[in-house]
């Protein structure tokens, strides 16, 4: 029976009926939601509760269609916040309680800031620490993960530097903790009050898998403007490969694969090359029912890019180029100086 609901005597044989909140738990602030409660088909004088206070389907306030008993509430406000259940009548008998229903308010304060103390690709069996914080004054935090209703780590704030934090612990990961994470803030006087979500932070979890192998089509020295393609290939029948570059966080390219000699593979076209997309690769495996999921990554690709003429553009080759040059021109001007010099001396010479 759901804590903090009415307790009502019910018949053992009855089943509980089933309580829904569309379009879910967490609500905007003056968003419409719908509260519903099934029960079986000879099911009657449903019952919506709401912590103690008891809302009557014979009241009025909602509407009964057929067999299921509907709450709709207009514009989401903290009223309407707190924890649901509902029961019916059959036989003369009131049904058992269904699970609770907690329905929260999300978007009344201005959003929390949330970011990772590590790495945002951890490999499996690391510890991570997500840190929540924001100038408003909050009580607590909560941590929540897409497509995870059942997760949520509430924590008290503390103060630091003119801002209020928490840090939250998931340690050691492991590929269930590769998910898309936001964090609210919120107060002790309405605990089921939240602000604005943070903006998402995408943990990626790799090492799940074996390596796959990761190849250059075109040679791993190029002269700048060649098309370079880069080849990523596996035994393991990965839905999708991702690129990466060594010091350059912002790179990552995903691509599906396609089935290719007893494996998979993906092709990437990095275009004409430039000094810019010299550096160092690696690949990853990806399947589709858990994309943030990576294998190991592949051996290190080293992608040397060289001028049209084979003339290194590395700073170091740049320097000795530039060198090179005032050299020559200083050997110039002093042949210069002395073949004018020379025609002084001999003024009938021409």
């Amino acid at each position: 029976m759901s804590v903090g609901l009415p307790t009502l005597l019910y018949l053992e044989s009855l089943p509980p009926p089933v309580i829904t909140a569309q379009p879910g738990t967490r609500i905007p602030y003056k968003e419409p939601v719908t509260i519903q409660c099934q029960g079986p088909p000879d099911a009657a004088a449903y019952e919506i509760h709401k912590s103690k206070a008891v809302i009557s389907s014979e009241s009025g306030i909602f509407m009964e269609t057929e067999n299921t008993s509907t709450l709709s509430i207009q514009e989401m406000k903290p009223y309407w916040t707190g924890l649901y259940g509902c029961s019916y009548k059959s036989g003369g008998h009131r049904s058992p309680y269904s699970d609770t229903l907690h329905l929260v308010l999300t978007g009344y304060y201005d959003k929390p800031t949330l970011m990772s103390m590590s790495d945002m690709e951890v490999a499996s069996g690391d510890n991570v620490k997500l840190r929540c914080f924001s100038k408003i004054k909050f009580d607590i935090f909560i941590l929540t993960k897409e497509d995870a209703p059942q997760f949520t780590i509430r924590k008290r704030s503390t103060a630091q530097e003119n801002e209020q934090q928490t840090t939250f612990q998931l340690d050691p990961v492991t590929s269930t903790q590769a998910r898309t994470y936001r964090c609210y803030g919120g107060f002790y006087k309405d605990i089921d009050v939240w602000s604005h979500p943070s903006d998402p932070l995408q943990l990626e979890v790799r090492g799940s898998y074996d390596k796959p192998t990761l190849s250059s089509m075109s040679g791993t020295v190029v002269a700048s403007g060649h098309n370079v393609r880069l080849q990523c290939f596996s035994r393991i029948r990965f839905e999708a490969f991702i690129l990466t570059r060594k010091d350059a966080p912002q790179f990552t390219q995903r691509k599906s694969s396609t089935a290719q000699d007893n494996g998979q593979q993906s092709t990437f076209h990095l275009g004409r090359v430039t000094s810019t997309e010299a550096g160092t690769y690696r690949c990853y495996g990806v399947l589709s029912e858990d994309p943030n999921v990576w294998s190991h990554p592949s051996e290190p690709l080293q992608l040397e890019v060289r001028g049209p003429a084979g003339g290194s553009v590395s700073p170091v080759n740049q320097v000795r180029l530039s060198l090179a040059g005032l050299v020559l021109l200083a050997l110039v001007v002093v042949l210069a100086e002395a073949c004018y010099s020379h025609k002084r001396s001999f003024p009938g010479l021409r």
